[in-house]
């Protein structure tokens, strides 16, 4: 009884450590070539797939066998058998493992060499390594070289699409700036009817006050440029006003109505701005 429960230990701590080593083995296979995740030459035909996919996958199992990367060995698996499942893709690694072979052919024999020669010729079997195991890392450089040629090809994809997306939205600001300038100009450009009035008051106001309050100073002939370069009317009066307010203490009714002028303009430069 000892001697069968210790027997059934052995056993099963064996087929745990052939299952653990199983996906060691996938883990560490090229993830490019499917064939070597499942283990299978490059000859196997279309039941040696099926056949060893389902051996490999009762072994592996996560419901039967508990491994921290059991489930990602197992789905490694089953996409290898998806692609070689699927005729498309298989004729595409097919391909490349036929140019593969051609390439090792060559260097191995030279320019004599002929794609008929079969796996089994003499002048193939004894090399060192092995002549399929030449033709899969050929074939793995290949692979690498297709992979990294097809993400190059990508990320400039996704840089122009980027690219693309950044030029459509900087078109999008520009109009929509543009649209903001010209409602701003528009609405600092319209003129109502009391603005036209409050003008037209002020411009009689200012003539009645050059008139009755002549008053001359240096200042006067002083030209206050405004940012754009022109002379500004306007800063010039309301300074005027402002000196006819500080100068003039002794005469009340001048002071008076220069401020009045004075708060006037204020006014309207206020209005207007609106």
């Amino acid at each position: 009884m000892a001697s069968t429960e210790l027997d059934s230990a052995i056993k099963k701590s064996a087929n745990d450590l052939t299952k653990e080593l199983e996906v060691e083995r996938i883990m560490s296979a090229f993830k490019l070539n499917p064939y070597d995740i499942l283990d299978l030459p490059l000859s196997a035909t279309e039941t040696d797939v099926k056949k060893q996919y389902r051996k490999k996958s009762l072994l592996i199992h996560p419901d039967k066998f508990k491994h921290e990367k059991g489930l990602e060995a197992f789905d490694f698996l089953k996409k290898a058998h998806d692609h070689l499942a699927d005729p498309a893709k298989r004729k595409d690694i097919d391909m490349i493992m036929t140019h593969a072979r051609t390439q090792v052919l060559k260097s191995i024999l030279g320019d004599g060499y002929s794609t008929n020669i079969s796996d089994d010729d003499p002048r193939l079997t004894d090399l060192s390594p092995p002549f399929e195991q030449q033709i899969r890392a050929k074939g793995r450089e290949i692979l690498v070289e297709d992979e990294l040629a097809r993400r190059r090809k990508q990320k400039l994809a996704y840089a122009n699409e980027g690219a693309e997306k950044a030029r459509a939205e900087a078109e999008v600001a520009a109009r929509k700036r543009k649209v903001e300038e010209q409602a701003k100009w528009e609405g600092c450009n319209t003129i109502s009817m009391p603005h036209i009035i409050f003008s037209f008051l002020i411009t009689r106001i200012e003539y009645v006050a050059d008139t009755c309050f002549p008053f001359s100073s240096s200042q006067n002939d002083e030209m206050i440029v405004s940012k754009t370069g022109e002379t500004s009317r306007r800063k010039r009066r309301r300074r005027e006003r402002r000196t006819i307010c500080m100068c003039w203490d002794k005469n009340w009714g001048a002071r008076v109505f220069g401020k009045f002028l004075f708060y006037a303009e204020s006014i309207h430069s206020f209005l207007f701005a609106l």
